[in-house]
């Protein structure tokens, strides 16, 4: 069984058109959210989440972004939401209220149980779907970094262990929201703390996942990357050879940053998509990690 993994399309319905047409060979999708804001087209893409629903074994959740335009979340969850992102989601809620059948999509699925973390058993594994983190509620606001490893990582992957412990095996976390492609891997030591390891993410590379270990894998941003590489991103995993590959692809991002100074949006968003920067707070030796997976991806 084959499975395309997407995250974080963010309205960016140029970027998934090309993802679509590069994924290949694969018998299911799973969505981790967050469709619309940030960019210029959110119809079409909550069009392509409608006819998601309707596939066989498809899965899909919400991201923060989701739960603002549905307007579920509570107004202490709101006062973290910035004044930019609050402007940004109001223009695509007013896109989406004007064609009813979108609009009754969302208001029929779009709830705060879809937000929550997902359970999948496949081959013999345990698949924790999420948007964000396992630790918070609905699991929509703490980033899950590689570079974490001394408090977010340990309580994520003790988190995996009690859900593993309870399905009776291995266990991966599928996540989002860091628009930063992640496979990280922990087992643990004589002592009982965690061993935790980050593997450099190479585009078109296949990692094969130890059982033995727990694993966290982020398939990295479709709509909006963050890791100096401006190609959309996206994973599929081989739940059969208990493998995951990794892909980036190329899309007319200029075409899309025009668009948005077009219809007035914040500038910050075509100059994201120009420069896929990471967040202000990575540490330097990760900027690095990042140029250089870039650079050795581009090699491959």
């Amino acid at each position: 069984m084959k499975i395309a993994i997407l995250s974080d399309i963010h309205a960016n319905a140029t970027a998934l058109e090309q993802v679509l047409g590069a994924i290949q060979d694969v018998q299911q999708t799973w969505f981790l959210g967050d469709a619309v804001d940030r960019g210029p087209q959110s119809e079409p893409v909550i069009r392509w989440w409608m006819d998601l629903n309707q596939q066989a074994g498809a899965r899909w959740l919400m991201g923060n972004h989701d739960a603002m335009l549905a307007e579920i979340l509570t107004p202490a969850e709101m006062e973290t939401i910035n004044a930019v992102h609050r402007e940004d989601n109001q223009f695509h809620r007013q896109e989406i209220q004007a064609l009813p059948e979108l609009l009754d999509f969302v208001q029929e699925n779009f709830t705060r149980q879809a937000c929550e973390p997902q359970e999948v058993i496949q081959d013999g594994a345990l698949y924790v779907l999420t948007h964000a983190s396992l630790i918070d509620g609905l699991g929509l606001y703490t980033y899950v970094y590689s570079w974490k490893v001394e408090i977010t990582l340990p309580n994520e992957f003790t988190a995996l262990e009690k859900r593993c412990q309870n399905a009776g095996m291995p266990g991966i976390m599928l996540c989002g929201h860091t628009h930063v492609p992640m496979l990280c891997s922990a087992q643990r030591g004589g002592a009982g703390e965690w061993e935790i390891r980050s593997e450099k993410v190479l585009a078109g590379h296949t990692y094969p996942l130890d059982p033995s270990r727990l694993w966290i894998i982020n398939p990295g941003s479709v709509g909006q990357p963050r890791d100096l590489d401006k190609r959309a991103a996206f994973a599929v995993l081989d739940a059969a050879k208990r493998s995951v590959t990794f892909h980036r692809v190329e899309y007319d991002w200029r075409s899309v940053a025009r668009e948005l100074i077009r219809l007035g949006r914040h500038q910050i968003y075509p100059q994201v998509l120009r420069d896929a920067a990471i967040d202000s707070i990575t540490p330097d030796e990760w900027i690095q990690h990042y140029q250089m997976a870039k650079e050795e991806s581009d090699e491959l």
